[in-house]
């Protein structure tokens, strides 16, 4: 299998906001590692285990750019070449803040204001990007189409190879795997009172972080970060 690569908001090193990820999914960006033998207060192993499975997988990131495969004429290295270049025309911002939610089934760290900045960013890196994937293969389309898409995803599925782009985009940094609705105002506020406590800096979006999969058998790690150099408009 051809390896797959995203671009994702990772936390700052050494923040708070890192500490939370790597306690609650019990990973770091750079090693999957051995699933967690401390279970956070409040949770039982198994049901601990089960809601951190998917996430873990994927690392504690927000998605700015979905996992794509390269075209076989583009390199690695033209491919981080081009996000470099995208990079250098915007300027670092911060998220006013983060909150847990519930978002599609599922618990999520979501911002607190829209941000125009992240907005812009993340349509850059969509848009000019797009021309280094190939076309999107029909397992790929077919994953994606199963899960019941708006016509307008749908247009967005087959133009960008991913359904959750432009006005579809919504930020989240995903905490959990799916939860029953009975189960989910519970696990919210048992994350809550574990997470809270690692949201009280500002939120510094200095750089974006590309994350690699080997294969779809092989858990995504950071590949590389890429800082935002652009200048801030007067």
């Amino acid at each position: 299998m051809t390896a797959r690569y995203a671009i994702y908001y990772t936390p700052p090193r050494n923040s708070l906001l890192e500490s939370a990820g790597i306690h609650w999914l019990g990973r770091t960006p750079l090693r999957y590692g051995q699933i967690p033998k401390d279970i956070p207060e409040g949770f039982f192993k198994q049901e601990y285990y089960q809601i951190i499975e998917a996430p873990r997988w994927y690392g504690f990131h927000g998605t700015i750019r979905a996992p794509f495969e390269l075209a076989k004429n583009v390199t690695p290295e033209a491919f981080i070449k081009e996000i470099s270049q995208i990079c250098r025309n915007h300027a670092p911002f911060s998220f006013a803040g983060l909150s847990i939610n519930c978002f599609g089934g599922f618990l999520a760290l979501t911002p607190t204001a829209a941000s125009p900045d992240l907005l812009k960013l993340h349509s850059d890196l969509t848009r000019r990007l797009d021309h280094l994937r190939p076309q999107l293969s029909r397992f790929d389309l077919k994953r994606h189409l199963d899960k019941k898409l708006s016509e307008r995803q749908e247009r967005l599925l087959r133009r960008f190879g991913y359904p959750f782009v432009l006005e579809e985009f919504k930020f989240h940094m995903t905490l959990t795997g799916t939860i029953e609705d009975r189960l989910r105002r519970s696990y919210k506020e048992k994350l809550e009172s574990i997470l809270n406590p690692y949201l009280t800096e500002s939120i510094p979006v200095n750089e974006v972080t590309v994350f690699m999969q080997p294969d779809r058998k092989t858990p995504f790690v950071e590949y590389t970060r890429i800082p935002l150099t652009g200048k801030y408009k007067a």
